[in-house]
């Protein structure tokens, strides 16, 4: 897993481009949703010193985060894994969640465990090399906040590349050796993306060893070097965006969204390209598809989309015709398996060096897609009375495979562009110094 040339080059260029301003970024997000309202600390370290080799820490252990019993890639990935199970009568749902994972990870702890367990699996040369770049990204985050400078030294920041895979896998292996093995008495089912669980318990018919049984699983979780708290036993559960709900033998999903969402979708005044609300409308719909059990609650979800539109200021003679064709859309895709997706992708797409991309900011009154792709055809793949682009030859006498363009539009800046500050120091004012104990 030792680094190519190429990455070694990426790593060397971008740590010289970040030496003029080697730190990251320290905000908070507002969790306004939480009673009481709290906060969750970021640190954006985009350009800052560590980061590529965050990269390539994060990209080193993606494959073993991947390979761990408990992963699962997104909701649709844990509702594949929901339609296979055949629950039994004694079964109740549970979610458990940890309490500031990034934050409380012991910085040690964290080391030796991730560095015992690759060395199992790879050779001594791979797991150093890996476990050294990890250790220099976690020792060695600084971030600035105003005019000050801080340096984290327990745990690891959110918003650094490879703190999801890190604390991912921290927990993944604890799981392996003291969690998992449950699944062969009380636990039926067990799954977690980062810091959110769901399960399935099985219940003894003594309620004494029920309870004993649920306090040690309790004790176990909350041994690992992390604090977690977890939801009562029962037949119903929020997680991951969806009600979960045992009905039977089986476990039925609806799509869930917090009391406090406000469905904010782009309004047809908003400067983005026409594809926008395709795109939007799409893939809703192939999601309310996707993670709804029930065909009720696939049309009740459908209305609810359809009256938010509405409310956000589109016309109904604009949205059904879109809500028509994604519904079409989406009971093709479920028709196809996994390999005919696959393929239907790469079919898309083409080989990656068939295409090349036009980057352009959007603007309703520039010359549309259409435009361009007739331009680009006309012009420079297929001119008239001259050989097409991919049947030359380069200076290299090789040929050249490039086949179509594709036309990537980017927005312009917006309202949080032009007035988010990266750099508070910017900012007239006090100074966030001026706000620390003993300072006027």
């Amino acid at each position: 897993m030792l680094p190519p040339q190429d990455s070694r080059n990426y790593i060397r260029q971008k740590i010289r481009e970040a030496t003029s301003d080697p730190f990251g970024y320290f905000y908070l997000t507002i969790k306004i949703h939480k009673t009481p309202i709290s906060t969750r600390p970021v640190c954006s370290d985009l350009a800052s010193l560590p980061h590529s080799l965050g990269q390539w820490v994060d990209l080193a252990l993606q494959p073993v985060v991947t390979s761990q019993p408990t992963y699962f890639k997104d909701s649709f990935a844990l509702k594949r894994e929901l339609n296979t199970l055949l629950i039994p009568p004694n079964a109740s749902l549970f979610t458990y969640d940890t309490v500031s994972m990034y934050t409380n990870i012991e910085i040690d702890d964290c080391l030796e465990r991730i560095s015992t367990f690759l060395s199992t699996i790879w050779d001594k040369i791979e797991c150093a090399a890996v476990t050294s770049a990890m250790e220099i990204v976690m020792r060695n985050n600084r971030m600035r906040f105003g005019d000050l400078i801080f340096h984290q030294i327990r745990g690891v920041a959110m918003g650094m590349s490879p703190a999801p895979t890190i604390a991912n896998l921290y927990v993944a292996i604890y799981e392996a050796t003291h969690i998992l093995p449950l699944l062969t008495s009380f636990l039926f089912f067990l799954k977690r993306f980062i810091d959110d669980g769901l399960g399935i318990w099985l219940h003894d018919p003594d309620p004494d060893v029920d309870a004993a049984n649920w306090i040690l699983f309790k004790t176990l979780i909350n041994t690992m070097g992390l604090r977690w708290t977890s939801t009562k036993l029962s037949k119903k559960v929020i997680f991951m965006d969806m009600t979960i709900e045992i009905s039977g033998s089986r476990l039925v999903t609806a799509l869930y969204a917090k009391p406090m969402a406000l469905y904010q979708y782009n309004p047809p005044t908003s400067c983005h390209p026409p594809g926008a609300l395709t795109g939007l409308v799409f893939g809703q719909v192939l999601r309310i598809f996707q993670l709804c059990s029930r065909n009720q609650d696939i049309d009740s979800e459908l209305s609810a989309f359809y009256h938010r539109l509405l409310d956000r200021g589109y016309k109904s003679v604009d949205i059904v015709p879109l809500l028509i064709k994604g519904i079409d859309n989406a009971n093709h895709y479920l028709s196809l398996t996994e390999a005919q997706r696959e393929e239907a992708k790469k079919a898309r797409t083409g080989r990656a060096n068939e295409r090349v991309f036009f980057h352009l900011p959007f603007h309703p009154q520039n010359p549309s897609s259409g435009v361009i792709q007739r331009l680009w055809r006309d012009h420079i793949l297929s001119p008239p009375g001259k050989e097409s682009l991919n049947l030359l030859k380069n200076w290299g006498n090789y040929p050249v495979p490039v086949k179509r363009l594709t036309v990537a539009y980017h927005r312009n800046p917006n309202l949080a562009n032009l007035l988010s500050y990266r750099n508070l120091t910017k900012r007239t004012g006090l100074k966030a110094s001026s706000y620390l104990p003993g300072t006027t």
